[in-house]
C-alpha cells in the first residue's frame, strides 16, 4: 500500500536548496531535539563523603545536617553493619547455615525452598554465596566442611 502524497508539499529551504527533512540540512533544523530532561534531585554524595570520616559517623550518631538530608529525601537505615568476617565458616549467616544443614541431609534446592518458605532461586543464591565464602565448588565439599566445623548440624533433626 502506497503512502498518500503530502499536499501541499513541504516548503523548500531557500538557503539550502532542499527539503528541511533532508540529511543535508543543518542539525538545528532536523531532527528535532528531544525534550529537556526534568531537573534532577541534588546529589547528597558530598554529605555522605564528608560525614563518613567524622566523629559522629564513627560513633553511630546521625550527623548534624539531618534536616537538610531529610529535605533531600535521604533516610537513615535502621539496621547496623554486621561485624562478620568476609570468608570462612564464621562468615556464614544464620540462613546460610540453615541451608547448609539441609543440604547435608541430601535435600534439593526445591525441597529446601519449600521447607524454609523461600524461592528455589533464593536457596541457589545462598548456595552461591556460601561457595564463594568457603572457596568451594560443590555440595560434597560443603558437607565435608559442615562435618568438620559444625557437627551438631548433622545430628540436629
Amino acid at each position: 500500500m502506497r503512502t498518500p502524497a503530502r499536499w501541499p508539499p513541504p516548503p523548500i529551504n531557500p538557503n539550502r536548496g532542499h527539503a528541511p527533512w533532508s540529511p543535508k540540512t543543518s542539525a538545528s533544523c532536523w531532527p528535532p531535539r528531544p525534550a529537556p530532561m526534568p531537573p534532577r534531585r541534588p546529589s547528597t554524595a558530598w554529605m555522605r563523603r564528608s560525614t563518613a570520616t567524622s566523629a559522629s559517623a564513627r560513633s553511630g550518631t546521625w550527623p548534624a545536617c539531618e534536616p537538610r538530608l531529610r529535605a533531600l529525601g535521604v533516610r537513615r537505615r535502621h539496621w547496623g553493619q554486621s561485624q562478620r568476617p568476609a570468608f570462612g565458616w564464621d562468615s556464614l549467616t544464620d540462613t546460610e547455615r540453615a541451608v547448609a544443614s539441609l543440604i547435608i541431609r541430601g535435600m534439593t534446592n526445591r525441597q529446601i525452598a519449600q521447607r524454609m518458605f523461600l524461592s528455589p532461586h533464593t536457596v541457589s543464591t545462598h548456595l552461591r554465596r556460601m561457595f564463594g565464602k568457603l572457596n568451594i565448588a560443590s555440595r560434597t565439599e560443603l558437607a565435608r566442611i559442615v562435618a568438620e566445623m559444625c557437627p551438631e548440624l548433622i545430628k540436629g533433626g
